[in-house]
Order: structure tokens, then sequence, then C-alpha cells
């Protein structure tokens, strides 16, 4: 009979497990027509990590040439992860980092200390974790407890002292293209017809409330609840949110012939 913690663990590594070849096929795969299975390559850290821990998971595998394959159909993903075999202390650990690396980076949860708002899509994950201690419910959504620190500390995500760290996944990169590339297109579209055509200073506002440094959140960023939670705003940021509203606006425009 299988103790109470081994049950934690495999519903954490599957949720997580779960989430996180979701979130991969909505962002770094691309549909191939011939096959009508999903193709796609790894363009940043994080998703790179994602992507090599699906293919250890078995649901992704490497071609030469054309990218990572799925080699799961997406609605047997589940089942795939509830009959592997229990996952080592080593697999698990790999498999919460990787989500809360990658599901952050794309404004499903926060990496960060502070109580969280949570995308609908990752919340049976989080209550995952939330069972198994390494989060709790909190007033304002979700919140990481210290039994998920060191982890996270030697991931690289959280310093010594459990503050989270700002990782730049775009070195040489402006930080306008750094913007864009964490808007998925769907939400391009959904900003360029919302804000596309907005004030320069109401869609300045728009993304000063939700760049982490890492990604444009889908939430606001909490108010400071001490001095040491003020953000200092990148210098660069206005500039920045001017040529992504930019970009938004070519996508509104009609093409000619």
């Amino acid at each position: 009979m299988k103790k109470p913690k081994q049950i934690e663990d495999r519903h954490v590594f599957v949720e997580c497990a779960l989430q996180l070849a979701v979130a991969v096929h909505r962002h770094c795969a691309i549909p191939d027509s011939k096959s009508r299975r999903w193709v796609g390559e790894a363009r940043t850290r994080d998703s790179q990590r994602a992507c090599d821990l699906l293919v250890t998971l078995g649901l992704l595998t490497w071609r030469d040439g054309q990218g990572y394959l799925w080699t799961v159909e997406k609605q047997k993903l589940r089942r795939h992860l509830e009959v592997a075999d229990a996952p080592s202390v080593h697999l698990l650990e790999r498999v919460i980092v990787t989500f809360v690396d990658f599901a952050s980076f794309h404004g499903y949860v926060s990496e960060g200390r502070a109580p969280f708002a949570v995308d609908k899509g990752a919340q049976p994950a989080m209550w995952a974790l939330v069972r198994a201690g390494y989060a709790t419910r909190v007033p304002l959504g979700f919140k990481w407890t210290d039994k998920i620190g060191p982890m996270l500390v030697e991931a690289g995500l959280w310093a010594h002292d459990g503050v989270a760290v700002a990782q730049d996944h775009t070195a040489g990169e402006t930080l306008a293209e750094r913007i864009w590339q964490t808007i998925p297109a769907w939400r391009r579209h959904w900003l360029a017809h919302r804000l596309g055509g907005a004030s320069g200073s109401a869609f300045f506002y728009y993304v000063s409330k939700r760049w982490t440094g890492r990604r444009l959140s889908y939430f606001k960023t909490p108010p400071p609840r001490s001095a040491r939670d003020w953000r200092i705003l990148p210098a660069d940021l206005p500039g920045a949110a001017e040529e992504v509203q930019e970009r938004l606006l070519k996508m509104r425009r009609p093409r000619s012939g």
C-alpha cells in the first residue's frame, strides 16, 4: 500500500509534468502539416530545459533537422504520466523546478516569494504542490514555502537568502525584443486590437505594471509591502514599450496588395 507521501509525490509529478507539456504545446511548438504531429525547437534556456525533461519523460524525441517531435498525443499525456514508473527524488525535483521556471517565464505562476495569482490552467499543479507542502494557499492566491527553497536555490532561481533571482534569458537582445518574445501570438492579436491604438502613456502603464524582468505577466504586479519589494523599472522600458506598441499597430494595419 502506498504511503501518503508517495501519493503526494506522484500527484505532484503528474500534474506538474502535464502542465509543463501543455504549456510547451502552446508556447514552443508549431504544427507539422504533413504528419499532424507537433514539432518545435527550443529557443530560450527555459524552453530548452523543459523540452529536455519531456524527452526524459518519453513525451518528446529529438530529430536532427526537425527539432523536437511529440511521441504521445496531447489527449494521452495524462495517461502516459500516470502509468509511468514512480519518479526518483532527483527526477521529481527536476520536474518541480522545470515547471516553476517555465511557468513563471510565461506568466502562469511567479517564482518570487510574495503571494501571486495563478493562471487557471496551472491551478491543478499548484494544488498538488500545496498538498505536498511546497506551496500554501493565501488570500492573494498562492505562496511558495521554505520546502521548495533548496530546489530553487540549486537551480539558480532563488539566491541563498531566499530572494528570487531575475535571470536574463535572452542576453544580447533589446528590451523590446525580450518583451515581444514573451507574448504568445494569441495575446499579441488581443493586445493589437485592445491596446494597439491606445495612447503611449496608457500602453506604457500597462507594460510597466506587468513586466517582471523576465516576462510580460498576465496580471498586474502587486503593490510593494515593504521597501525591499520595490521594483526599479529599466531605464529603457518607455522606449521598449513604444517599440512593442508600434509592432502591435503594424498587426492592425491591412496589408497592401
